[in-house]
């Protein structure tokens, strides 16, 4: 769905003028996050506060400079104006950028180039400094849309057009519209071949070239933290919840860095809850249904990431920014339907539950996946049907339009807002009672949010203090003291 860049170019004149202006209230949750595309309306993911955006580097890097204002891929999007809207509107925005660009492919038959590592052809990918052409290119995004800025000449913009008459991308620095940039996605990808997969010394050296040009020896133009110093640099999410990945990271950071430092501001972890998953393998298992958190220990994987973090990273945040549901009955990671409920009002509780399990175990954000469905969802393949929205497509009948489990994440994410999780006052282990107290300088009250951890349709009174609550498998706020 094509957008014309107008309005976004005025607002962003308008916070480039006007740069000492207070900052915009958030208009969503900051702990409700969604993994996103650059063509959703961000009119349509109001409750989440942070935005994960997948990106194709194809759509914005060239062998001479960075393409982004319009890109040369996703539906020609005007990034400055897209990441000037959501600064405006409070969002959090989060680029994703991986899959290698055509340009620096080697010479492999299919596309499965796209997925290999994003070393320099015929390089090693343990070497840090094989990464010269990916560390640069990040150097130019973090350099654009960071706060620091740079003198021309540090610039590298594609004079390449699409077309006749095309619009140039033009060179621009400082404009302080991103906070965060997450080079690559899931690099321990088991279910690739050899050559698209990190190993964890491959992954922390990659991401020591990312964070800052593994510590300035790639030269003055490579790497995030070069251009700007307070740009937060997020780990890649792993596949799942690997604790023993991270290890051999650490590792190889504390042997390979003089700083011994381990190149990322935020830790991210990705985990699906399947009938196939095992408590004792980290390794996520597709190949069954999709079930409720609580049945497959999210709330117990996670704080097993946390306690690596207390550990190791004391204070660095933990994200888990992939987790969710497909509705079409045909999917290996279908919510499944119970007690009268349809897939999709599963899947918003599901995942709704999900979102307050991770709350209780520590983390410090998380992303549903995902805002919309894939064009070929009625296939039934894995992921095509996670969108708590449909498609933009025609086909989909209402472009956009929500599904039946959206307004309980909407609910959940205004019924928390201004509070953190406090005390897990759980009186058994099939009823969830989670306490969550207002932050500093909130005016609200303390709540109590109640649920059933079963997948059947069950209801049950539990007593609380001196009340009697009914509690269901859908998470209740309660507003009044106990």
């Amino acid at each position: 769905m094509k957008q014309t860049p107008f309005i976004g170019i005025l607002l962003l004149l308008a916070i480039c003028a006007n740069a000492q202006s207070p900052p915009v209230p958030p208009s969503g949750h900051p702990f409700f996050g969604i993994n996103s595309f650059p063509w959703v309306p961000l009119s349509k993911v109001r409750p989440f506060g942070l935005v994960r955006q997948y990106q194709m580097t194809e759509w914005t890097w060239k062998k001479d400079g960075i393409t982004v204002a319009p890109s040369h891929g996703a539906n020609d999007e005007h990034y400055d104006s897209l990441f000037a809207e959501a600064k405006y509107k409070g969002v959090t925005m989060v680029p994703v950028l991986s899959w290698r660009p055509a340009w620096l492919k080697p010479k492999t038959a299919g596309d499965a180039w796209q997925h290999e590592t994003m070393n320099d052809p015929a390089t090693d990918p343990a070497n840090p400094l094989s990464y010269r052409e990916w560390a640069a290119y990040l150097y130019q995004w973090s350099a654009r849309y960071g706060r620091h800025r740079h003198p021309a000449e540090r610039l590298k913009v594609s004079p390449e057009v699409r077309w006749t008459n095309d619009s140039k991308n033009t060179s621009a620095s400082g404009l302080d519209l991103l906070h965060y940039i997450e080079p690559e996605n899931e690099p321990n990808r088991w279910w690739r071949p050899p050559s698209a997969q990190y190993t964890p010394e491959q992954a922390a050296a990659m991401l020591s070239a990312a964070y800052d040009g593994h510590e300035g020896q790639m030269g003055p133009l490579c790497g995030i933290k070069t251009a700007d110093s307070t740009m937060r640099v997020v780990m890649p999410g792993l596949a799942d919840i690997n604790v023993a990945y991270l290890d051999a990271m650490l590792a190889w950071c504390q042997s390979n860095r003089r700083d011994r430092r381990f190149p990322a501001d935020v830790l991210n972890v990705h985990h699906y809850c399947n009938a196939a998953n095992r408590r004792d393998n980290p390794r996520i298992h597709l190949t069954r249904h999709g079930v409720q958190p609580e049945a497959d220990s999210l709330r117990e994987r996670l704080r097993d990431v946390v306690r690596w973090r207390n550990k190791n990273l004391p204070n660095v945040p933990i994200w888990l920014s992939e987790f969710g549901y497909d509705t079409h009955p045909a999917s290996p990671q279908r919510a499944v339907p119970h007690g009268g409920r349809s897939a999709e009002t599963v899947q918003g509780i599901w995942n709704a539950r999900a979102y307050l399990e991770a709350m209780a175990a520590g983390v410090d954000a998380a992303f549903v996946f995902t805002a919309i469905d894939e064009p070929n969802e009625q296939s039934g393949g894995l992921f095509t049907s996670s969108g708590i929205m449909q498609g933009e497509h025609p086909q989909s009948g209402k472009p956009f339009a929500a599904k039946a489990g959206y307004a309980i994440l909407e609910q959940l994410a205004a019924d928390l807002a201004g509070l953190r999780f406090s005390a897990d006052l759980s009186p058994a282990p099939e009823v969830r009672l989670y306490a969550f107290d207002p932050m500093p300088g909130v005016p609200k009250p303390r709540i109590l949010i109640a649920w059933l951890t079963s997948a059947s349709g069950a209801t049950r009174t539990v007593q609380v203090g001196e009340q009697m609550i009914l509690v269901t498998e859908v998470p209740q706020t309660f507003f009044r003291k106990f």
